[in-house]
């Protein structure tokens, strides 16, 4: 076996063990409860954009939402907006088409329907504009964890 070859294979390994451990370290078989269950913890990044969130989150700050913890009172959340308001006061093709993506505080909510708001109530375009959003108006992405 040449030299290149056996560069590519030690890097084909390093790949393989470094993901393998990845994974491993990823997944949380606390909820497994004796079965065969695994869940893997889902969490992202976003860029916080705009002031609506101040002081709490700074235009600019990263933040990480999880797509597995269920939204509740006081939660910031990360949400795309599909209601007919949200879409007719914003521009752009694609929010019109896509919906508006945006972070707030769940204030209140019952039977599905959400009631958002921002922390800094100057600054913000939130359900005191567009109304409480239920159904198919809201997508909810996820639930705010921390700041990165």
């Amino acid at each position: 076996m040449d030299s290149p070859s056996k560069l590519v294979w030690l890097l084909i390994v390093v790949a393989v063990v470094f993901f393998s451990f990845s994974w491993y370290t990823s997944v949380d078989t606390s909820a497994a409860d004796d079965s065969d269950i695994v869940r893997v913890q889902h969490t992202f990044p976003l860029a916080v954009s705009g002031h609506s969130m101040e002081p709490t989150f700074m235009d600019s700050y990263m933040v990480e939402y999880s797509n597995e913890i269920p939204p509740s009172v006081g939660d910031v959340v990360y949400f795309t907006c599909r209601s007919k308001t949200c879409l007719d006061s914003h521009k752009t093709e694609e929010e019109r088409v896509n919906g508006v993506e945006l972070l707030k505080r769940i204030h209140s909510m019952h039977g599905g329907c959400y009631y958002l708001l921002g922390d800094n109530p100057d600054h913000s375009w939130d359900s005191r504009a567009f109304g409480e959003l239920c159904g198919s108006d809201i997508i909810i992405h996820g639930v705010v964890t921390r700041k990165l």
